[in-house]
């Protein structure tokens, strides 16, 4: 199953106080997938833990009473701002960039079999019609808190999903729905707007992250 179905069946199972380990048997599939998905839906406030003596119970969290829903997004807001806290001990530029990537007219031919070696190219042929720097950064942790921070920004969504889901239950009314879902969108914006600003000197860099993450 993929991460959404883990999470769905996570979620749909986690109705009342249930261990980690009875919620694993539930759900199915690997065990320390399940448990690492629980402690991230805990993080991301999907779920809670709750002290039952020696033993910790996983329960769903509701947000369909407003203080439960102003709890939530009051933590993941300070969630984010903790964050941003950390890249402000970076040393700065957090990242660097010593190859791009060019996109010419007509378009290089590939060679897969050359893939990794130079090759000659007669360069009065094409003309550059794009180059776009590739960013790295030496430090994993940069990386490590950029990866945390993506996933406490899918709380917000998870929110929105929620919340147009307890709107088409009639659980709540549309103007209160609508009300929620712009907190999450502003908070979202809000925070790009504050890490970009605070970062001036690696704002290509982690623009770079949320679209090719996977190059730096």
């Amino acid at each position: 199953m993929n991460e959404n179905e883990l999470e769905d069946k996570i979620w749909k199972n986690a109705d009342s106080l249930i261990n980690m380990t009875k919620l694993h048997k539930k759900v199915g599939g690997d065990k320390k997938r399940c448990f690492d998905k629980i402690n991230d839906m805990v993080r991301t406030s999907q779920l809670k833990s709750v002290d039952e003596g020696k033993e910790i119970k996983i329960v769903r969290i509701g947000t369909v009473y407003q203080a439960e829903f102003e709890r939530v997004l009051a933590y993941q807001l300070n969630m984010l701002e903790a964050y941003r806290r950390e890249f402000d001990k970076f040393k700065k530029p957090m990242f660097y960039t010593d190859e791009s990537v060019i996109h010419t007219e007509p378009p290089l031919p590939m060679d897969e079999s050359k893939i990794g070696q130079r090759v000659f190219v007669d360069w009065k042929k094409y003309k550059i019609v794009e180059e776009i720097e590739i960013w790295k950064t030496k430090s994993k942790q940069v990386i490590k808190t950029l990866e945390w921070m993506e996933k406490q920004q899918r709380a917000f969504f998870d929110i929105i999903i929620r919340t147009n889901l307890q709107r088409s239950l009639g659980l709540i009314i549309a103007s209160v729905a609508e009300t929620r879902i712009k907190k999450c969108e502003d908070a979202i914006d809000y925070h790009f707007e504050k890490l970009l600003s605070d970062n001036p000197e690696d704002v290509h860099a982690i623009r770079q992250f949320y679209q090719f993450k996977d190059q730096l």
